[in-house]
């Protein structure tokens, strides 16, 4: 999503804080507790939120493919109904039960498909997949997972999944005065799985992510620079997967916006080499190109 980040100015105290203190922890921030869990949370941005309102009302309506927010650092999902049985556990209808038998599904069972799994980006986008669909569990899942977390501190897949539902509940609610609060709360568990495990690919990608989406004022962006640069280098130490495209596409929008075009084009025809269907890199690298 390229939308800038839009802030009104009663939300810019706690919106700076929350970045500062979260995004610039460097993997070092603590895990989110029981007493942080009914925190009323924030959106990330007026362009982001009311895109994924809009993808929400979709699926509600049962059209379209399920999308997890960007935010979380999730690629696009596969049609539920062409997944493989048991490719995300149960914790959505892509386990090839069928939307009403996913719903049916208490947040404890949602939770417990969950364990002793790696959590990726299609686990992510089917879990926040789940939770759009279920929004009056959201707190329950939360709160399932905050206790698996207390019971295996050091599983970094536990801390994701904790982060894609804590986004998953920004959606619940419209900008307000405590909009950094959220964030703070994703951010948290992305540093607490950074911190078991630095090649997390998911929890690296929502951190880059996150710290990118802050507003410019906040000058964040050689921190997010510095985030998806330690991304793509770890993706260079093994086989190339789809969703490592958007590490790319990412990183050379940052570029582009701090007016290092040059450096942009590059990364673009840098990840397009290594994933030539990837559109989105060939769009933009087409229309950085034209004259």
């Amino acid at each position: 999503m390229r939308g800038v980040l839009v802030l009104l100015c009663g939300f810019v105290g706690g919106i700076a804080g929350a970045f500062l203190m979260q995004f610039l922890a460097d993997e070092r921030a603590p895990r989110a507790t029981h007493e942080t869990r009914r925190v009323v949370s924030d959106a990330p941005s007026r362009q982001e939120f009311d895109g994924l309102r809009q993808r929400i009302r979709r699926l509600e309506r049962g059209a379209g493919t399920p999308v997890a927010p960007v935010a979380a650092g999730a690629a696009e999902a596969p049609d539920a109904a062409a997944a493989t049985p048991g490719e995300a556990g149960d914790a959505s209808d892509a386990a090839g039960e069928g939307a009403d038998a996913a719903a049916k599904k208490t947040p404890h069972e949602v939770v417990q498909a969950l364990l002793g799994k790696a959590f990726g980006p299609n686990e992510s986008n089917r879990l926040f997949w789940w939770l759009s669909r279920n929004k009056e569990k959201i707190s329950d899942v939360i709160k399932d997972l905050e206790e698996e977390i207390e019971k295996n501190p050091n599983d970094p897949h536990l801390h994701v999944a904790l982060a894609t539902a804590w986004t998953a509940e920004l959606t619940n609610h419209p900008p307000g005065p405590q909009q950094g609060l959220l964030w703070g709360r994703v951010g948290a568990s992305y540093d607490a799985a950074l911190a078991l495990d630095p090649n997390h690919w998911q929890a690296r990608f929502g951190k880059a992510f996150g710290t990118s989406m802050a507003p410019e004022f906040l000058g964040l962006r050689p921190e997010a620079i510095r985030q998806f640069e330690k991304l793509k280098e770890m993706q260079s130490s093994g086989a190339p997967e789809p969703h490592h495209a958007q590490t790319y596409f990412r990183l050379g929008t940052l570029y582009k916006d701090a007016g290092n075009a040059e450096k942009a084009r590059s990364l673009w025809a840098e990840g397009l080499k290594l994933f030539p269907a990837n559109e989105e890199l060939k769009g933009t690298l087409e229309a950085s190109t034209k004259k």
